[in-house]
């Protein structure tokens, strides 16, 4: 799994296994939490 935060736009990116998902105005504390959500999203912890 890998992802990419820009600070300047805020945009999360999330990737694993050709899966992609992106996350708009997300500060940097909140990081944790939408890959928590991305990992949730297809069932695999």
């Amino acid at each position: 799994m890998s992802y990419q935060y820009s600070s300047i736009t805020r945009v999360l990116l999330v990737q694993h296994n050709g899966r992609v998902k992106t996350y708009k105005n997300i500060n940097l504390f909140g990081i944790e939490d939408c890959i928590q959500d991305f990992v949730n999203s297809w069932g695999y912890r």
